[in-house]
């Protein structure tokens, strides 16, 4: 008996998968924003822009976060949060 290969965009085996096979009918929403947990807040030394949502920026001087992911913290996240996107999450479990 041969088994079916999961498609891996909508866990569906690929023979029934209306992405794999094709169908451009069907419209797929993907949340790609992992959640986040603060580790540490600070205050930056340097400019850029936020993990989160790349449309805040944040200057030289401002509060911003350490994050680690929820889910899994041993995989590093090099990047901070601003002080907006920190006032929606929670804190790490120590």
């Amino acid at each position: 008996m041969m088994t079916d290969k999961i498609c891996l965009f909508t866990d569906l085996p690929m023979s029934r998968c209306p992405h794999c096979r094709g169908d451009d009918d069907l419209v797929y929403i993907v949340d790609e924003t992992p959640d986040y947990e603060v580790v540490a807040r600070f205050e930056t030394q340097f400019k850029g822009t936020c993990i989160i949502n790349h449309d805040h920026a944040f200057r030289r001087g401002d509060i911003v976060a350490k994050v680690q992911l929820a889910d899994n913290p041993m995989i590093p996240v090099s990047e901070v949060v601003c002080k907006n996107c920190l006032k929606t999450l929670p804190r790490a479990k120590k």
